[in-house]
């Protein structure tokens, strides 16, 4: 065995006479271990993913869905929380269909689930209840006698509470 007969990839053995067998070091093949293996040429990447050759291996880069070594372990759809703040997400483990919403209305969905209307069932009782997105508890109570308020109409004002009237004149020209 003369220095660097394996190529500094694997190691020398002797054989009788004056011949050798090189032992090659991982990713190297050959009489001498002089041809670097390609771990790409056997497709070790699933789902799509793409082969990186390495000197002592590959790596694989996978497509946004899948993780691991081999881009065979789906990622966590319900990660992200694609179903909104009221949906409940469930993985299936298909590549197809990732996760489905279970709703609180009792409905499941693909997409993410409706944001609840904070006027069902009618919190202002008598009144009538209009969306907005100005206030904090995402509604506000138009009641009868002309007030607007931000609870029950059918409720006696304590004398913390705040009610207001107001009008508006439309000029036509």
């Amino acid at each position: 065995c003369t220095p660097d007969v394996c190529n500094k990839h694997g190691t020398c053995i002797p054989g009788i006479s004056s011949s050798f067998t090189c032992q090659c070091d991982p990713g190297f093949v050959g009489p001498t271990c002089d041809q670097e293996l390609d771990e790409c040429l056997s497709h070790p990447c699933a789902n799509n993913g793409t082969c990186l050759d390495l000197e002592n291996g590959f790596l694989c880069h996978c497509l946004p869905e899948w993780n691991g070594t081999f881009c065979t372990e789906p990622k966590n759809p319900c990660q992200a929380s694609p179903c909104g703040p009221t949906g409940k997400c469930i993985q299936t483990n298909q590549v197809q269909l990732p996760y489905y919403c279970q709703c609180p209305d009792g409905q499941n969905t693909v997409f993410k689930c409706a944001d609840p209307n904070p006027c069902q069932p009618n919190p202002c009782g008598p009144g009538h209840c209009e969306v907005t997105t100005n206030l904090l508890n995402g509604y506000i109570c138009r009641c009868h006698d002309g007030t607007i308020q931000m609870t029950n109409c059918s409720i006696p004002k304590s004398k913390n509470s705040f009610s207001f009237r107001f009008s508006i004149k439309i000029l036509l020209t």
